[in-house]
C-alpha cells in the first residue's frame, strides 16, 4: 500500500511539473545535424533546448523542445534549423502574432535549411505579413520593422 501511495504521489508531482505550453513538438522533413541539447533561440537569446529527436510514424523527424525562458509561443510561429556558430546547430524561432498559444497537443512544422538565406526568409515572412489583415497602417509598419530587425540580428549571428 505504501509503495502504491509513493508511486501515485511521484506521478502527481512529475505530471504537475510539465507545462504543455513549454514542451512542444516540431516536425521537420530533415534536421541537418540538429542534436539533443542544441539551443532554441529567439532574437539572439537562448530560450530553451532540444530535449528529444525521434522518427515519427509519418516518416518525419519530431523535435521535442523545452522552453526555459518563454512561457508560450504563438501558433503561427516559424521554426528554422540553422547554424549556431561553426560547429553546432540551433532551432531558431520567429514568434508569430497569433493570440493563441502552441501547446504540447499541437504539432508545428519547421524547416531545416543547409544555409539559411535570410533574404528569402525575410521576403517570405513579409509576404505572409501582408496576407494577414492589419488593424491599422502603423501596426503593419511596426510588424515589418520587427521582422526586419529580427532577420538582421540572426544574420549577424550566423556570419
Amino acid at each position: 500500500m505504501k509503495q502504491l501511495l509513493f508511486i501515485f504521489s511521484l506521478s502527481v508531482i512529475l505530471f504537475s511539473c510539465s507545462d504543455p505550453k513549454r514542451d512542444l513538438v516540431i516536425s521537420f522533413e530533415e534536421i541537418n545535424g540538429l542534436e539533443e541539447g542544441d539551443y532554441v533561440i529567439i532574437k539572439k537569446q537562448d530560450v530553451g533546448t532540444v530535449t528529444k529527436i525521434e522518427f515519427s510514424n509519418d516518416y518525419k523527424m519530431d523535435v521535442h523542445i523545452h522552453l526555459d525562458k518563454v512561457d508560450h509561443l504563438p501558433r503561427d510561429s516559424k521554426f528554422l534549423i540553422g547554424k549556431d556558430g561553426i560547429f553546432s546547430n540551433a532551432l531558431y524561432v520567429v514568434p508569430g502574432r497569433s493570440k493563441y498559444a502552441l501547446t504540447g497537443s499541437h504539432r508545428a512544422n519547421g524547416k531545416a535549411i543547409e544555409e539559411i538565406d535570410w533574404g528569402k526568409e525575410f521576403n517570405d515572412l513579409m509576404e505572409e505579413s501582408f496576407k494577414r489583415p492589419a488593424q491599422t497602417q502603423d501596426s503593419m509598419l511596426n510588424e515589418l520593422r520587427d521582422i526586419k530587425q529580427e532577420v538582421h540580428e540572426v544574420n549577424e549571428k550566423t556570419k
